[in-house]
């Protein structure tokens, strides 16, 4: 028996380098997948249908601003209505980086950093993943069941020589899913983190190869993290088999990260 079978997932950012690859496997492992989209409404919509035909399960679209509570909220409903409750919340939603962002608010000293890039980064991230996990206890709770999935980063461990708004925030993800753990673990509903190293997503593709270079072979291993790493990871912690893992938070980096 696939290792998901009857469960329903949300996976905010489930377009996403990391979320597409989330939302297949689980999908692929018998779950009904909400696959959330903030402005990739087309992206998100064609995965969905992708996904349904091919693991003959029920995979739909749905979008909403994250850092919005009402339209999270509202988000959640209609997951209640379409599928009756939801097991497992995924959340790999994130502040973009691409071009337009990467040297504005991920290459720059501290001291040139501005509030309003925290303000940026933490809107999405932190306010994004608290406003997701706030909408579905009350259904995990009622249900005596759940799995939540928030996902960190290997520099809010380590820390990093740049990016501080999104070491920040992820640090602050890394405390919040502790604190749910500790809560909500009397209703049989876990809490971790995945910390990802670096995954070969979009963001890789803002660097020179000199850097690209550079940071592959800073890795243990010599190569790049893919999303199916972490995905790999995430089913695990959606699955009964992390029963009893609860408040870890678990890094995905190859072995660059060693504490």
């Amino acid at each position: 028996m696939a290792l998901l079978t009857g469960k329903v997932a949300i996976v905010s950012g489930g377009s996403g380098g990391i979320g597409s690859a989330i939302s297949e496997l689980f999908a692929a492992e018998g779950a009904s997948v909400v696959i959330h989209y903030g402005k990739s409404k087309e992206l998100a919509e064609k995965l969905a249908k992708e996904l349904s035909k091919k693991y003959k399960t029920n995979c739909i679209a749905l979008g909403a601003n994250a850092p919005d509570k009402i339209a999270v909220d509202t988000l959640v409903r209609k997951t209640i209505k379409e599928f009756g409750k939801v097991d497992i919340l995924a959340n790999f939603l994130g502040f973009p980086v691409n071009k337009e962002t990467a040297g504005h608010f991920w290459q720059e000293l501290f001291e040139k950093s501005e509030w309003e890039h925290f303000e940026a980064v933490f809107n999405v991230d932190v306010r994004g993943t608290v406003n997701f996990c706030q909408a579905v206890i009350p259904y995990m709770k009622k249900q005596k069941y759940g799995r939540i999935i928030n996902v960190s980063s290997s520099p809010a461990i380590a820390g990093h020589t740049r990016g501080h708004a999104f070491t920040a925030a992820k640090a602050a993800v890394m405390g919040l899913t502790k604190d749910l753990a500790l809560e909500l673990g009397q209703y049989k509903i876990t809490a971790n983190a995945i910390a990802p190293g670096n995954i070969e997503t979009g963001w890789s593709k803002t660097l020179t190869k000199k850097e690209y270079d550079m940071i592959k072979n800073e890795s243990p291993m010599k190569r790049w993290g893919q999303p199916k790493d972490i995905a790999n990871v995430a089913l695990f912690l959606a699955s009964d088999l992390s029963g009893f893992v609860n408040g870890q938070a678990i890094i995905v980096d190859g072995g660059t990260v060693m504490r």
